[in-house]
């Protein structure tokens, strides 16, 4: 029996032949005049050498931070900040506040409400902007008055809204400089529904991220308890609070409150109300 040497030979397939610039050849390691370590334009990578020379890629762009020659930063806004994200080129030390508040009160006389609020010192005050809602949100401009501008003694204002809604009446006061910046002062409530006068009730239905309060009048210059409890009877929040009156509504952010229906309570020692709401 005669033993045929056995041939193994490469068939003429490409899966070591090497594409174009891809680094491999089938015949040498040698590679020549193929453009795989030659690099793009700027990209940092050579043929030949190391070194980078005359290339775009560490010399920056406008304002970012980055120079080929140097580390310091010479004229460009890199740290000069932009409005409103924290960073500032300048420091401006800040000033003292343009209002000092002293009260703001809302109540009904007759078929109308009587807003009042005083302040103790105004620098820069332009116009207060009178506010009103129906839903403890969503407020529109219903009337202005001009400001004091610059006082260091008590200022009062008074404004009579003629024409009221029904039912709720949500009013802020907005008050604006000549510089244009404002602030706003809490909400008041005035409720033309007789059927709720005496009634401890709650905005908005549902309720999402904070619950308004609006107490009964009885309970005015009295501190009371308020409680929030589940449906089940489970104490949610509690807190302190002195009720001066005037319109006067209590704020709780319900924001962390898991969906469902709640009870929310105000008491003294004598006197105790009551009602429910839905957070959503």
């Amino acid at each position: 029996m005669v033993l045929g040497s056995l041939v193994v030979q490469a068939q003429n397939n490409a899966i070591f032949n090497g594409g174009f610039a891809d680094g491999w050849h089938k015949n040498a390691y040698q590679q020549s005049a193929n453009n795989i370590y030659i690099g793009g334009n700027g990209d940092g990578w050579h043929f030949n050498a190391f070194a980078q020379s005359g290339n775009a890629l560490f010399n920056g762009g406008n304002g970012d931070g980055w120079h080929f020659n140097a580390f310091a930063q010479t004229g460009n806004s890199i740290f000069g900040g932009g409005q409103g994200d924290g960073w500032a080129s300048v420091y401006r030390p800040q000033g003292s506040l343009p209002v000092t508040w002293i009260s703001f009160t809302a109540r009904k006389q007759g078929a109308t409400s009587v807003l009042q609020w005083q302040t103790a010192a105004e620098q820069n005050s332009a116009y207060f902007d009178i506010e009103r809602s129906s839903t403890s949100d969503d407020f529109q401009r219903i009337g202005a008055m001009s400001a004091s501008g610059n006082s260091n003694s008590t200022a009062t204002y008074n404004y009579v809204d003629a024409t009221p809604q029904k039912n709720a009446n949500f009013y802020r006061i907005k008050q604006v400089d000549k510089d244009g910046k404002f602030t706003y002062t809490p909400v008041r409530l005035v409720n033309f529904d007789e059927s709720n006068n005496g009634t401890l009730l709650a905005y908005p239905v549902p309720a999402t991220t904070k619950l308004f309060i609006s107490v009964p009048a009885e309970f005015a210059g009295h501190m009371i308890m308020l409680s929030v409890l589940s449906s089940e009877g489970k104490l949610v929040k509690q807190q302190q609070v002195n009720m001066l009156g005037g319109g006067q509504l209590l704020q709780l952010d319900v924001s962390s409150l898991p969906f469902g229906v709640y009870h929310v309570k105000v008491a003294t020692p004598k006197k105790q109300a009551s009602t429910m709401f839905v957070k959503q």
